[in-house]
C-alpha cells in the first residue's frame, strides 16, 4: 500500500515553475492595461468635445499600442513552453478581436473603427521592427555593433531627410517660399514635417491598387449636347440595356437636400427606362444620364443652356469680363497640394508667363475655424454664422455670369451650411446626382466609411473612372455651352478628406491634363483660376501627433492664376502688385471672400476700387503686423507666434 501511494505521489502533475506564472501574469497584465487604455480612447462626444480631448485620446491610444506590443514581444522572447506561448498568443488575439467588436463606429460619439485603424497602423510596423531586432539578437554575436551602426545610420539619414523636407515645406512656386523672418505671422517651431519621411503611398498601399478597375463589359454610350439624343452601342447580346435620367436638384427645398436625405431623394426621383434604340430625351431639362449595360454603368453629361445667345454688341462686352474657375480641395494644406499634386504643381509653374498669365501663392493662408463650417461660410458669405447672406456666387449671377457647381461629395453647400436652398436663384447648373449615387455613396449603410464613400482611404471610383472625372467633364461642357458669356464654375474635390492624405494623388493626372487643355485652347487667357481649401487635414497621424500637422491644418492651400491683362487692371491703390505683396501676408477666407466680391461687382470692367470690399481683398496689400484676433482667427486655432 505504501509503495502504491508513493508511486501515485510521483505520478501527480508537477506544478509549473513560478517564473512561468510570473511571466504569464506580466503578459496578461500588459494586455489588460493596453485594453483599458484602448477603451478609454473610445470615449466620444460632439465635435467640440473631440477637439478638446483629441490629445488625450491620442496619448491613450499610443500607450495602448506600446503596452500591447510589449506583451506580444514577451510571448516570443521569454523562455516559456510552446503550449504556454500558444495560449498567451491566442489570448492576445482574442483580446484584440474583443476590442474591435467593442466599438465599430465611424462618428464623433463612436469612433472605434478609426481607433482600431490607427492602432494597427502603429502596432504592425512597431512589432515588425521588434521581431527583426530579436531575430538579429539571436543570430549574431555582433548585435550591438550592428544595431549601433543601424541606429546611427538611421539617425543621420532621418536628420538629413528632415532638413531637406523642411526646406521643401517652405518652398513654393517660382523659387519663392515661406519667409520665417517676415514681419507677418510666423508659424511656431519646431515645425518638422515628419510625415514627409514616408514615401508616397506608404500610408494606404495596403488598401489595394489606386487605379480604377477595368470594366467587365466594354460598350459605347453617347448623349448629344444639341438635342439630347442618347445612343448606346456595343452591349453584348443577352445583357439588359437601360438608362437612368437623373433629376434636376436646383429647385428642391433645403429639407430635401440635407445629409442622408439628398441621396435618397435623387435615387427615388430618378427615372429608369429600358433602352430599345436611339432615343431623344427632353433637351430642356436633361443634363445627367447613366447608361447601363448589364452591371456596367457610364455617366453621360450635357448642359441644357438656360440663356439665349448674346447679341454681338453684348458679346463684345461680356467676353472682356474674365471667367472664374474655383477649384476647392477639401482638407488640403498648402504643402499637401505640392506633396500629392506633383504633376499639376510642375505645370502651374509652366503656366506662369508674365506677359500672358501670372501665378500667385499665399504662404500664410490661415483658416479661421476647425472644419468646413466656419471656413467655408467665411469664404462664401463673409461671416462664420448662419446669417441668411447669399453665397458669393449669387452676386456673380446677378452680375450676368453663368454659374455652375459640381462636387464629388453628396452635398449642397447652401442647404447644409446655411439651412436654405439658394440654387434656384444663384445657380444655373448644378451636378449633385453622381456624388449621391450608390454604391459610391451607400444608400442603406454608412456612406462615410474608412473604405467606402467620399471619405474612403481607397481609390474613389464610379462609372468606370475616378469620381473627379465628372468634375472635369462638367467643367468642359459648361465652357463649351457658353462661349459668348462669362461663367463662374465651382468644383469641389473631396479626395483630400481622409486620414492618410494619399488619395488626393489620384486627382493629379486628370487635373494636370485639364489645366493643360485650358491652356492649349486659350481658355486660361481670360479665366481667373483660384486653387483653395477650407482647411488642411484634420485627421490622421500627422495631425494627431505632430506640430507640423497642426500647422498644416490651419494653413490651407491658396493659389491664384490670373490672365496678365486681368492682373494689370487689378493693381493696388498705389499701383503696386497687391497679390504679390500678400504672398507673405496673413490672409484668411475673409480676404478671399472680399476678393470674390470685388470680382463679382463687375457691372463694368475693370471693377472699381471704390468697392467696400476692395481694402480687404487680395488686390490690396494687407497689414504685415496683423494678429490672429484682428484677422478673425479664434485663439485656439491660431498658428502664429504672437
Amino acid at each position: 500500500m505504501l509503495s502504491r501511494w508513493s508511486k501515485l505521489r510521483h505520478e501527480q502533475p508537477r506544478r509549473p515553475p513560478l517564473r512561468y506564472i510570473y511571466a504569464a501574469l506580466l503578459v496578461l497584465g500588459l494586455s489588460t492595461a493596453s485594453a483599458h487604455l484602448y477603451l478609454l480612447s473610445l470615449r466620444g462626444g460632439d465635435l467640440e468635445w473631440i477637439k478638446r480631448h483629441m490629445g488625450t485620446l491620442g496619448a491613450e491610444l499610443v500607450l495602448s499600442v506600446l503596452l500591447y506590443s510589449a506583451a506580444v514581444t514577451l510571448v516570443y522572447t521569454l523562455r516559456l513552453p510552446r503550449r504556454w506561448r500558444l495560449v498567451l498568443g491566442v489570448t492576445l488575439v482574442v483580446n484584440l478581436a474583443m476590442l474591435r467588436a467593442a466599438d465599430q463606429g465611424e462618428s464623433f460619439t463612436r469612433h472605434g473603427s478609426y481607433n482600431m485603424l490607427v492602432f494597427l497602423v502603429l502596432a504592425v510596423p512597431l512589432n515588425v521592427v521588434a521581431l527583426a531586432t530579436v531575430l538579429l539578437w539571436r543570430s549574431t554575436r555582433h548585435f550591438w555593433r550592428i544595431a549601433g551602426a543601424v541606429v546611427v545610420s538611421l539617425l543621420l539619414l532621418t536628420s538629413a531627410t528632415l532638413v531637406r523636407q523642411k526646406a521643401r515645406w517652405r518652398a513654393g512656386f517660382l523659387g519663392r517660399g515661406y519667409q520665417p523672418d517676415a514681419a507677418a505671422c510666423r508659424f511656431p517651431e519646431p515645425n518638422w514635417p515628419f510625415i514627409d519621411l514616408l514615401p508616397a503611398g506608404a500610408q494606404n498601399f495596403w488598401t489595394g491598387s489606386q487605379s480604377c478597375a477595368s470594366p467587365s463589359v466594354d460598350f459605347d454610350a453617347r448623349l448629344t449636347q444639341q438635342d439630347a439624343v442618347l445612343t448606346i452601342d456595343g452591349c453584348p447580346a443577352g445583357l439588359p440595356v437601360s438608362y437612368d435620367v437623373l433629376p434636376d436638384t436646383r429647385s428642391w427645398p433645403a429639407s430635401e437636400k440635407q445629409r442622408y436625405v439628398l441621396n435618397r431623394m435623387i435615387v427615388q426621383r430618378t427615372v429608369r427606362r429600358e433602352y430599345n434604340g436611339r432615343v431623344r430625351l427632353d433637351a430642356r431639362s436633361t443634363e445627367t444620364v447613366i447608361a447601363r449595360c448589364g452591371d456596367e454603368e457610364k455617366l453621360l453629361l450635357r448642359i441644357a443652356r438656360t440663356l439665349p445667345p448674346a447679341h454681338e454688341s453684348q458679346r463684345q462686352v461680356e467676353t472682356r469680363r474674365p471667367n472664374i474657375l474655383l477649384l476647392c480641395f477639401d482638407a488640403v494644406s498648402r504643402r499637401g497640394f505640392h506633396r500629392r499634386l506633383r504633376r499639376t504643381s510642375k505645370l502651374m509653374e509652366e503656366l506662369h508667363e508674365p506677359g500672358r498669365r501670372r501665378l500667385y501663392q499665399f504662404f500664410r493662408s490661415h483658416a479661421v475655424g476647425f472644419n468646413t463650417d466656419d471656413n467655408s461660410r467665411s469664404m462664401y458669405t463673409g461671416t462664420i454664422r448662419r446669417s441668411g447672406v447669399d453665397p458669393v456666387w449669387q452676386q456673380f449671377r446677378d452680375a450676368g455670369y453663368v454659374v455652375a457647381r459640381t462636387d464629388t461629395n453628396c452635398e449642397d453647400w447652401s442647404s447644409k451650411y446655411e439651412g436654405r436652398n439658394t440654387s434656384m436663384t444663384a445657380v444655373d447648373h448644378e451636378l449633385l446626382g453622381p456624388g449621391c449615387w450608390p454604391p459610391y455613396f451607400a444608400l442603406r449603410s454608412n456612406p462615410y466609411g474608412n473604405f467606402n464613400g467620399p471619405f474612403s482611404m481607397k481609390r474613389r471610383c464610379a462609372f468606370g473612372d475616378y469620381v473627379h472625372a465628372w468634375n472635369f467633364d462638367f467643367a468642359r461642357r459648361v465652357r463649351d455651352a457658353y462661349p459668348d458669356r462669362p461663367w463662374l464654375l465651382s468644383a469641389n474635390f473631396i479626395e483630400g478628406h481622409e486620414g492618410t492624405g494619399e488619395v488626393l494623388a489620384t486627382v493629379d493626372r486628370q487635373l494636370h491634363d485639364f489645366l493643360a487643355e485650358l491652356r492649349d485652347d486659350g481658355t486660361l487667357d481670360n479665366t481667373l483660376v483660384l486653387f483653395y481649401a477650407d482647411h488642411g487635414l484634420h485627421m490622421g497621424l500627422n495631425f494627431l501627433f505632430t506640430q507640423n500637422g497642426r500647422i498644416e491644418h490651419q494653413n490651407p492651400v491658396l493659389h491664384a492664376l490670373l490672365p496678365a491683362h486681368v492682373a494689370l487692371r487689378l493693381r493696388a491703390r498705389d499701383g503696386s502688385d497687391g497679390l504679390l505683396a500678400n504672398e507673405q501676408a496673413l490672409v484668411t477666407p475673409y480676404n478671399t471672400h472680399s476678393t470674390l466680391r470685388v470680382l463679382a461687382d463687375m457691372d463694368q470692367w475693370p471693377p472699381s476700387r471704390d468697392s467696400p470690399y476692395w481694402d480687404m481683398s487680395l488686390f490690396e496689400p494687407q497689414p504685415r503686423n496683423l494678429t490672429c484676433a484682428a484677422a478673425g482667427i479664434r485663439q485656439q486655432y491660431c498658428q502664429c507666434v504672437e
